[in-house]
C-alpha cells in the first residue's frame, strides 16, 4: 500500500499546530541564550563572526594564532555569507538558523514517518522526541525541549536536521531505482552533516546502512552499492574541504575528547527512559518502521555502552561514545508510533483506559504500559517546563515580570560589546577560562578557549599559563612572563568567579580601561609597569650614594635600560614618554643590562623583584 495515497499516513492538523508553537517557542527564547556563560553558542558565533569578516582567510576565531579552525563547516560558511550580504548581525543571523534548524528536525522527522506510512503518528512523535529525556542534557546532539532555543544554533542540530532529510531522499531511491538522480543531493547533503558535525555525520551513515540492513532481500545488493557510494563521496567532498583538514580531525583529535562522566550520564540517565519504554513498543513489531527504529535505537545504544571496556588505543572511541544520544530518535520513533496505535494521546480515551487499568479485564496490561508511558512523559516533560520558565536563557524574562519575579537577565552579549569597543579583533584577553570564553563574539582573541581547537598545538601549556596566572600564590614575575609569551594586550577580572584576595592582588585602578558590575578590564601593559615597575624612593637614593652600595656606572646603564623599557611600554600602551630619573624594574630587566648578573641586578635595585 503506498503510504502516499493512504488517508492514514496524512500529517494531521495536531502536528502543524504543535510545530508551529514549537518554532515560536524556539523563536523567542533562543536570543536569551547570552545569558548562559558556557554555552557552545559562543564558540560558533566567534566562527560566523571570522567568516563574515574575511571569508577565504578568517585565522582562528578563538586564539591569535594562523591555523584553522575544525568549525570552518558548510553551516558557518552559509551564515557568515547570509549575514554579509543581507547586513545582519552574526548574533541575530544564529537566531534565525536556530529556528530553521527546528524546523528542518520537525518535518524531515515528518516526511521520514510518511515514507513508511506512519504519518499520522507525526504529533505523538514530536511530543515523544522533545520530552522523553532523563534530564536536561544541555550537551551537543541533544533536541531536548530546554535544550532547542540555545544548542539549537550549533551546527549538530543543523546536521540533526540534515541528516533526518538524507534518510529521506535515501528511503525516496530505494523506492524508486530508477531515480539515481537522488544520489548525488544524498551525497551533498550527507558531507554537509560530516563537515559541520563529525559524530552526526557519522550517525547519518549508521542510518543509512540501517535502511540497507532492513531492506528486503532483493534491494540489498542495489542499496548497499548506493550506500557505498554515497559513503565515498562524503569522504572525497570532505577530504576536498578548504577550510580546514578533516582527516586530521579524524586521525588526530584532541586529548580529553572522552568524558567518561558524560558517558555514563548519557547511558544511564539521559538515554535511559526512552531506552526503558522501547519496550512498550514491542506490542507494535507488525509495523516495518518500529522493527527498524528499534533495531537502530539499541545498536547506538549498545556502541556507547561497549565504550566503558573498549581499550584507550581502539580508534575513534570519543566518537562512539556520542552515538547513543543521537540515535535517541529511533527509540522516539518507535515510541511514537505506539502511541499513536494507542490513543494515548487522545484525552477522550482516558476514561475507558482508567478503568480497564483499575478492573479485571484482559486487556488490563496493555492499558498499563500506556499508563506507564504517559506517567514516564509527564516525569521528564515537567522538569523541561520548569526549567523554561525559570532558566535566564530560556523564557524567564518573559515569565517572570508577570508575577513580579526578577528576570535574572545577564545580557553579556551587550555587557561584552560595550566592555571590549577598545579591543582589537586579533588582541589578546586573558581572562579566567569561563569568563574568556564568550569574549572573541564581541572582540579580540583568548589565551584559552574551554572546548579544544584542532589545530592548535600548545592548548595544554595555555591551559597552565591561564591557571598559574590566576593562582593566588603565583609571583608577580610569574605573571608578567605569561603576559608576555602569550602577547597579552589586555586583561579582563571577573568579580564572580574570582577570590577577594586574587582580585586585591590583581586588580590595578591606574591600568583600568572599562568596568561593569562584574568586569574589569585592564589594559595589560599599564598593569605590568605599575606592578613591576616601582620608581625608586629619593631618600633611598641618598642612602645608597652616602654608603656607596651602587657605582656610578651601574646606575648609568640602570638608567638606561629603565629609559629603553618605558619608552617601549609607552608606544605600545599609547602612554606619555617617561622622565630618565624614573627608575624602572622589570623582570627582564637582567637581561638588557650588558651582562649584569641576575642577583647582582638586584641588589643594585632598590626594590627587588622576584624572579623565580
Amino acid at each position: 500500500m503506498s503510504g502516499d495515497s493512504s488517508a492514514s499516513n496524512r500529517l494531521p492538523r495536531s502536528f502543524w499546530v504543535v510545530g508551529a508553537l514549537l518554532l515560536f517557542y524556539v523563536a523567542v527564547c533562543t536570543e536569551q541564550r547570552d545569558n548562559r556563560w558556557g554555552a557552545d553558542a559562543w564558540e560558533y558565533h566567534r566562527v560566523v563572526l571570522a567568516l563574515s569578516e574575511d571569508l577565504w582567510d578568517p585565522g582562528n576565531p578563538t586564539y591569535d594564532i594562523s591555523a584553522p579552525s575544525a568549525r570552518y563547516s558548510p553551516y558557518g560558511l552559509i551564515w557568515a555569507a547570509f549575514s554579509r550580504v543581507t547586513g545582519v548581525d552574526a548574533y541575530h543571523a544564529l537566531s534565525i538558523a536556530a529556528v530553521l534548524n527546528a524546523g528542518l528536525l520537525i518535518f524531515g522527522t515528518a516526511a521520514l514517518l510518511r515514507s513508511y506510512g506512519e504519518g499520522a503518528a507525526a504529533t505523538a512523535a514530536l511530543i515523544v522526541m522533545f520530552s522523553l529525556f532523563g534530564g536536561i542534557p544541555g550537551y551537543t546532539c541533544s533536541y531536548a525541549l530546554a535544550d532547542l532555543p540555545w544548542i539549537g544554533v550549533n551546527p549538530s542540530a543543523f546536521s540533526m536536521g540534515v541528516t533526518v532529510w538524507v534518510w529521506v531522499w535515501f528511503r525516496r531511491f530505494a523506492g524508486a531505482p530508477h531515480r539515481y538522480v537522488l544520489l548525488p543531493l544524498v551525497t551533498i547533503l550527507a558531507s554537509t552533516a560530516m563537515l559541520d558535525h563529525g559524530i552526526i555525520g557519522g550517525f547519518t551513515q549508521v542510518g543509512l546502512w540501517l535502511f540497507v540492513v532492513t531492506a528486503p532481500p532483493e534491494r540489498r545488493t542495489r542499496l548497499a552499492v548506493a550506500a557505498l557510494a554515497v559513503g565515498g563521496g562524503t569522504l572525497a567532498i570532505a577530504w576536498l574541504w578548504p577550510w580546514f583538514d578533516f582527516l586530521r580531525t579524524v586521525t588526530d583529535p584532541p586529548s580529553g575528547m572522552l568524558s567518561a562522566g558524560i558517558l555514563r550520564m548519557t547511558l544511564f540517565q539521559w538515554c535511559l527512559p526512552a531506552l526503558v519504554c522501547s519496550l512498550f513498543a514491542f506490542s507494535c513489531r507488525d509495523r516495518k518502521l518500529v522493527r527498524v527504529c528499534l533495531f537502530g535505537g539499541y545498536a547506538c545504544y549498545g556502541v556507547g555502552f561497549s565504550v566503558l571496556f573498549l581499550p584507550d588505543w581502539v580508534p575513534l572511541r570519543p566518537a562512539l561514545a556520542r552515538l547513543p544520544l543521537p540515535g535517541l530518535i529511533f527509540f522516539h520513533l518507535a515510541i511514537a508510533i505506539f502511541a499513536h496505535r494507542t490513543r494515548m494521546l487522545d484525552i477522550r480515551t482516558w476514561p475507558d483506559r482508567l478503568r480497564r487499568v483499575l478492573g479485571d479485564s484482559v486487556v488490563g496490561p496493555q492499558a498499563t504500559l500506556e499508563v506507564l508511558l504517559a506517567v514516564g512523559l509527564l516525569y521528564c516533560l515537567v522538569p523541561q517546563l520548569n526549567a523554561i520558565v525559570k532558566e535566564p536563557f530560556l523564557a524567564r524574562a518573559y515569565i517572570a515580570p508577570v508575577f513580579g519575579k526578577e528576570d535574572k537577565q545577564l545580557h553579556l552579549k551587550a555587557r561584552f560589546d560595550a566592555l571590549l569597543t577598545s579591543v582589537g579583533r586579533r588582541d589578546v584577553v586573558l581572562a579566567d577560562p569561563l569568563t574568556s570564553w564568550p569574549v572573541p563574539s564581541s572582540g579580540g582573541r583568548i589565551v584559552y578557549a574551554m572546548h579544544p581547537e584542532w589545530f592548535a598545538t600548545d592548548e595544554a601549556d595555555r591551559k597552565a599559563a591561564v591557571l598559574e596566572f590566576f593562582d593566588e600564590s603565583a609571583s608577580m614575575a610569574t605573571r608578567v612572563e605569561i603576559l608576555e609569551k602569550w602577547n597579552v594586550h589586555w586583561i579582563l577580572l571577573n568579580r564572580e568567579t574570582q577570590s577577594p584576595r586574587l582580585l586585591e592582588q590583581l586588580l590595578v585602578e591606574t591600568a583600568v580601561v572599562g568596568r561593569d558590575s562584574t568586569l574589569v578590564l585592564m589594559d595589560a601593559d599599564r598593569w605590568r609597569h605599575e606592578q613591576v615597575a616601582l620608581p625608586k624612593p629619593r631618600d633611598a637614593e641618598a642612602s645608597e650614594a652616602s654608603t656607596g652600595l651602587v657605582s656610578h656606572a651601574e646606575e648609568r646603564v640602570r638608567q638606561e635600560t629603565c629609559h629603553l623599557l618605558r619608552s617601549s611600554l609607552a608606544r605600545r600602551a599609547g602612554l606619555a614618554w617617561y622622565d630618565q630619573s624614573d627608575h624602572l624594574l622589570m623582570a627582564e630587566s637582567p637581561q638588557l643590562c650588558n651582562g649584569f648578573e641576575l642577583d647582582r641586578w638586584r641588589r643594585c635595585a632598590v626594590t627587588c623583584v622576584n624572579a623565580t
